[in-house]
């Protein structure tokens, strides 16, 4: 499939969207452009859970949310590969879920490529504020150190 191509199947038409590296080493969106138009959208938005960050693409990751809620302007149904369905919000609630574990990393690894044990602990703690009582919380300290890498190597 190639970007903004649009296919038709058991009646309905569909919109594909190439979104890039990101939540997934490539991903790709689908609309379907009927009277309630949906968004398929695989791992971009994982509503209500502690997504796994240990791949380092963070940065990659909020880059194809910003670009999806463009696309997906007015689509009220978000249909994630992984939890609940959800509306438009989901994108911007990923984002800052996404913004707020970046923000907490850089903050704790102070420019290293690497979270000690009592800093991953502090991460764990303030993203379960974030997301109070999300399953999977055990994803938070996994990523901690891909994504300290990510950042670090940003700020070169």
């Amino acid at each position: 499939m190639k970007d903004n191509q649009t296919i038709a199947f058991g009646g309905a038409s569909f919109t594909a969207h190439e979104l890039g590296p990101g939540a997934t080493p490539a991903a790709m969106a689908w609309v379907l452009l009927e009277k309630l138009p949906a968004a398929f959208v695989g791992e971009l938005v994982l509503p209500g859970m502690h997504p796994r960050l240990d791949h380092g693409r963070t940065g990659a990751w909020i880059a194809q949310l910003e670009r999806a809620k463009k696309l997906f302007y007015g689509v009220p149904r978000i249909l994630p590969g992984h939890g609940q369905p959800a509306g438009g919000a989901a994108l911007e609630q990923q984002r800052r879920y996404l913004v707020s574990y970046r923000a907490a990393v850089a903050e704790l690894s102070r420019g290293k490529k690497q979270l000690g044990g009592e800093a991953k602990k502090e991460l764990a703690a303030r993203m379960e504020a974030v997301l109070p009582d999300a399953p999977l919380p055990s994803h938070i300290g996994t990523g901690a150190d891909a994504v300290a890498a990510e950042l670090a190597s940003e700020q070169r």
